[in-house]
């Protein structure tokens, strides 16, 4: 159905478990966010930026330092800068990772 010249998508849930350090900071998050069906991994951090839910800085670093960052989809590591372009299925669980000092 298109609503506005835009398809509809079924709505899913995702769980997202945060660990990094951010500016000498330790964040951490575990929250169960929605995304829509065809949103990626970045998709969805940016909503939750957007929405306010997670800082923009946490997220700027996330998407900016790729290389330090450690992504896992359902346990399944994923390859930044790549990863954060998978897709998201209903049900996922993601971690985010990042080293507490150093790299």
């Amino acid at each position: 159905m298109l609503f506005f010249g835009k398809k509809q998508t079924k709505a899913i849930r995702v769980s997202l478990n945060l660990r990094a350090v951010v500016g000498g900071q330790m964040v951490r998050a575990s929250l169960d966010a929605q995304a829509h069906e065809g949103d990626r991994i970045k998709d969805l951090l940016k909503r939750l930026r957007r929405e306010g839910t997670l800082e923009p800085s946490v997220i700027r670093f996330i998407l900016k330092r790729k290389s330090t960052v450690t992504l896992l989809q359902n346990g399944n590591r994923l390859n930044m800068p790549k990863g954060a372009s998978a897709p998201l299925v209903d049900g996922d669980t993601l971690s985010i990772l990042t080293p507490v000092a150093g790299g």
